[in-house]
């Protein structure tokens, strides 16, 4: 049985990939589907729960939903929220400067 964290539903998103408006790729091109998860200092409730929903909401996901919910002791709980961004970016105006990457070590 499906615990109902994906739709069924049929939708029309643009599947043409548009570097100036880059968009994660969960499901389908272009959905913004995206999955985070974090650890909050409050007990693993339904409280906690709409925290965690609440949280996901102010970064801009769409629709969020917790796929996963642990106490990890008395007073701390671990969240994996599912959901949607609203966010893009602009790939094709992206500089990447060999400086910036070897201070984080990238290659």
């Amino acid at each position: 049985m499906s615990s109902g964290l994906y739709s069924t539903e049929k939708r029309d998103f643009d599947t043409t990939l548009d570097l100036t408006k880059l968009r994660p790729y969960g499901d389908t091109m272009n959905d913004g589907k995206v999955q985070m998860s974090f650890t909050l200092p409050v007990p693993c409730n339904e409280k906690g729960v709409e925290a965690a929903l609440e949280l996901a909401r102010k970064m801009g996901f769409v629709n969020p939903a917790v796929a996963f919910s642990e106490a990890l002791d008395k007073e701390f709980s671990f969240y994996v929220v599912y959901g949607a961004t609203s966010y893009n970016v602009d790939y094709t105006a992206i500089k990447s400067s060999s400086i910036r990457n070897r201070y984080y070590g990238y290659a």
